[in-house]
């Protein structure tokens, strides 16, 4: 399982090129970093989102939209095996297979994610591992809180739950932006 775990990281934080390719050969399911992936109404807010955030001297970078079923059963599989044998404070989801946001399909069954998950920096995930770099991640999460808000998404950050980034007055999924129709 820890195998499993490190394999996951390596897919997440790659290199876009290599990442878009291996993650769907060496983890279960798909995992897209595509807007193509998104609903056209969300995609649409998110696109704007990107760009407000850019005009602030951001370097977005969406870690994921659309997931498959497998996908997410394994994100909640992994984020289990953390929590329980490694005693992370963070997990990847709390929604298992069909329940996310991120799992969403149109009529004729094709990927339409209405959500999209946002580093504000190249690697993201440092911030998981580094004070410092979650620090570098407030200002960007504060930012991406604000600009969400003029679009009427919602936002992982107001997720209750003791993580890294309750220090900050941030709920426990900082990144998760989501469709209002997603809104809990």
């Amino acid at each position: 399982m820890l195998a499993i775990f490190f394999g996951f990281l390596w897919g997440c934080y790659t290199t876009h090129k290599i990442r878009t390719s291996a993650t769907n050969v060496i983890l279960p399911g798909t995992n897209s970093l595509s807007l193509d992936t998104a609903d056209p109404k969300f995609r649409k807010k998110v696109d704007i989102l990107i760009q407000r955030l850019e005009d602030k001297g951001y370097k977005p970078r969406v870690m994921s939209t659309y997931r498959s079923n497998a996908r997410q059963k394994y994100l909640m599989d992994i984020s289990d095996f953390g929590e329980k044998y490694l005693r992370l404070q963070m997990r990847y989801t709390n929604a298992g297979p069909g329940q996310s946001c991120h799992n969403n399909t149109n009529s004729k069954g094709e990927p339409a994610s209405l959500a999209v998950d946002i580093h504000g920096h190249h690697l993201g995930f440092l911030a998981y591992i580094s004070k410092r770099n979650r620090e570098k991640h407030v200002a960007f999460f504060r930012d991406l809180d604000k600009e969400r808000r003029r679009l009427g998404l919602c936002w992982g950050g107001d997720f209750s739950g003791d993580t890294i980034w309750s220090e900050y007055g941030i709920g426990s999924d900082p990144p998760h932006i989501t469709s209002r129709r997603c809104c809990k």
